[in-house]
């Protein structure tokens, strides 16, 4: 649970099995496997996903009295509302699920995909920058994620402390907030009046890294 894995090799991997599993049917699959709580023969399975590419990573095999006795639809896994895949939680620190105030639990890719459509997470100017904007920003994106690069570019980006949102200056140092502040504002300077969003895009143990996004060019222009 301290460092990622190598998301390239998990990804290349995935994607072969995938093309070995394309022509078996669930019964197949099925086949010779137990339940992942007991001995009993597995009656159903869920493929697993992480939020790093559209293959499945593993599986999940239960028996009837198991399946769905753990959650969703086992312990340390999530399934998605809008996509309705299941999920790791996490492989480190950063978890890769968020749960609406109206009790909707997504993944962070889901997540993402509503949130850029809303007009109240774009700002514009260096004047909008704030504390109150660098504490709020919402957690869209995972490290080594690139579901976001479909449709945002990032312009820069600071570590800060988790705790104070002091900026991060070395391995186990930071400053104030107030030096995060002035580092979020030379960023956005430089965008000339775009509009921006603040992405938290790395939740680590001790500290977070806030990103500077702006829409992709042929966004913009079609915005």
């Amino acid at each position: 649970m301290w460092s990622l894995p190598d998301i390239h090799r998990l990804n290349e991997d995935a994607a072969k099995q995938a093309a070995k599993d394309a022509k078996k049917t669930p019964k197949q699959i099925l086949r010779g496997q137990t339940c992942g709580h007991c001995e009993e023969k597995a009656t159903v399975y869920y493929d697993v996903y992480d939020i790093f590419s559209d293959d499945p990573k593993d599986r999940i095999f239960l028996c009837y009295e198991h399946d769905g006795y753990y959650g969703s639809p086992d312990e340390g896994y999530f399934t998605c509302d809008d996509c309705g895949r299941v999920f790791f939680e996490n492989y480190t620190w950063e978890l890769y699920v968020h749960r609406t105030n109206e009790g909707e639990t997504l993944c962070l890719n889901c997540h993402f995909d509503r949130e850029i459509d809303r007009e109240e997470n774009w700002h514009k100017g260096v004047d909008e920058v704030s504390e109150d904007m660098l504490f709020s920003a919402k957690h869209l994106i995972p490290v080594e994620g690139t579901h976001w690069q479909k449709h945002l570019e990032l312009v820069d980006s600071i570590t800060v402390d988790s705790s104070n949102g002091g900026l991060v200056t070395g391995f186990s140092s930071s400053s104030s907030v107030e030096d995060s502040i002035f580092e979020l504002k030379r960023i956005v300077k430089v965008l000339k009046g775009k509009k921006y969003m603040l992405i938290l895009d790395g939740a680590y143990q001790f500290a977070t890294r806030i990103g500077v996004y702006i829409k992709k060019k042929a966004e913009r222009e079609a915005a």
